[in-house]
């Protein structure tokens, strides 16, 4: 099993696709992975790659109907 890794926002956003604005929308909501605090910064952070990895999943099984609890209204 390998280790997860700590993603900054932009290999986030380039993995997920995902607007700077709507990410960020979505981690406050919680529909999204929350960060993890890092360098002991109050300002830095970062994402567990798997976390973000499972989250691509999620929004794939939403599309595909295989994961009827993630469909939204829209």
């Amino acid at each position: 099993m390998q280790t997860p890794s700590l993603w900054r926002l932009p290999r986030v956003l380039d993995c997920t696709g995902q607007s700077r604005a709507l990410f960020l929308k979505n981690v406050q909501q919680k529909r999204a992975p929350q960060p993890v605090r890092i360098g002991g910064s109050r300002r830095a952070v970062a994402w567990v790659s798997d976390e973000i990895a499972a989250y691509i999943r999620e929004q794939i099984e939403a599309r595909d109907g295989t994961n009827p609890s993630q469909h939204s209204a829209a």
